[in-house]
């Protein structure tokens, strides 16, 4: 069963429901089934006052939305945008930090995940939190290499998760602390 309501369709879940005082925007993230078994999210936008959401983002199998976040202070929305891993089935890796203008629902690149892990040894960020009233720096959940990266074979020691806050300008990373159970 799908959605089919308000503009909506295609979809299999409903997901959650953002509002911006700053754009005077609902933003709504729903879920489907991709033809390969594996789910993606896409995200619909409307005015406060119109009756239709139109999709803003999603559309193919390839692509995913995961953990908005809305500007305090501004009509802008930051989510990561993951990209269907070719190496692992049905997985998905964090191609980029996107900003979306929700005025006009343009979507531009915030951070590439590339020039992040080229600065920070190959690290990632892992969930989106918050974003500060500036829209530079993001709470996020971030993993690192607990081992820096060995020519000479794999990486031991696992990963380490914590909690950061991210400059998408600079792709510098300020830990605030360890997360010693990956979440908490």
């Amino acid at each position: 069963m799908g959605w089919d309501v308000d503009g909506v369709s295609g979809e299999s879940r409903y997901i959650r429901l953002l509002y911006s005082d700053a754009a005077v925007v609902l933003l709504a993230q729903f879920e489907r089934e991709a033809a390969d078994g594996g789910f993606v999210r896409s995200l619909y936008a409307r005015e406060r006052d119109g009756t239709e959401y139109r999709r803003v983002f999603g559309g193919d199998d390839s692509r995913s939305a995961h953990d908005v976040v809305l500007s305090p202070m501004s009509a802008i929305a930051f989510f990561l945008e993951l990209a269907r891993c070719k190496e692992t089935p049905r997985g998905y890796d964090v191609a980029r930090i996107a900003r979306l203008d929700l005025r006009t629902c343009q979507i531009t690149t915030a951070l590439d995940m590339g020039a992040y892990k080229e600065r920070n040894d190959e690290g990632w960020v892992s969930d989106l939190i918050d974003v500060d009233d500036d829209n530079k720096t993001l709470l996020c959940r971030t993993a690192a290499w607990r081992t820096p990266k060995n020519a000479y074979g794999p990486r031991v020691g696992g990963v380490g998760y914590s909690l950061s806050r991210v400059n998408v300008e600079t792709a510098e990373v300020q830990p605030i602390t360890l997360l010693r159970h990956v979440a908490f």
